[in-house]
């Protein structure tokens, strides 16, 4: 768009929804690569992303889950804790895992899968034996 159609950053942006200066940074980063329109025909995705210093989509960011059972035990075990407390635990030993927003759901799915939906299973399990005739 910036070579063919001679828009600036602003009109791309517009284009594309997004903001102009990550449009600015892309062709900043294009210039100072060397990376030149059109770009080399064999060229994939793959190879402009490695010539711009984009991360590949193929690969994802590994962000380890935290032990949800250990994190509901600790919850448990002492009443003072909170997610946050926990969760700050788990962000020093894993600098780049999840947001906190993402750890609280995540660990409020896993409690309504593993605790709440065992707890239900059983009480449907009881009720229907309680109706069936001896």
């Amino acid at each position: 768009m910036h070579h063919e159609e001679q828009l600036g950053p602003r009109q791309i942006g517009e284009k594309l929804n997004v903001s102009s200066r990550r449009v600015h940074e892309c062709i900043a980063r294009a210039h100072a690569a060397g990376v030149s329109w059109p770009v080399p025909v064999n060229w994939t995705e793959d190879d402009l992303r490695k010539a711009l210093s984009i991360p590949s989509k193929d690969v994802p960011a590994e962000r380890p889950l935290p032990d949800f059972e250990a994190v509901h035990a600790c919850l448990q075990a002492d009443r003072s804790l909170t997610l946050q407390n926990l969760y700050a635990v788990y962000r020093q030993e894993h600098p780049h895992g999840y947001c906190y927003s993402r750890f609280c759901n995540a660990y409020k799915a896993w409690k309504h899968e593993h605790i709440h939906g065992a707890a239900g299973i059983a009480a449907v399990v009881s009720l229907v034996h309680a109706a069936m005739p001896v």
